[in-house]
């Protein structure tokens, strides 16, 4: 139920939306674990300036969690 409507809010520009969907495929939580789709929405969370995406962002760079270690991408969303 929390993913229908996160996604609603996410997709009208929600920022705090966009971070709970990245949050639940980055863990796996109510959906299938996908790190792409994690990195896509704390992404467009980190664009629109919400802190808590850029951080989990840089931390998925830092790490390589599901995309390459990159750490000046990780540098610059922390």
């Amino acid at each position: 139920m929390p993913l229908k409507w996160y996604t609603k809010a996410a997709e009208s520009g929600n920022s705090r939306a966009m971070y709970r969907l990245g949050i639940m495929y980055y863990s796996g939580v109510g959906v299938q674990r996908d790190y792409n789709k994690a990195a896509e929405w704390l992404t467009k969370g980190a664009n629109s300036g919400y802190t808590l995406s850029m951080n989990r962002l840089g931390y998925m760079h830092l790490k390589g969690k599901g995309i390459p270690v990159d750490y000046g991408v990780a540098l610059k969303w922390f």
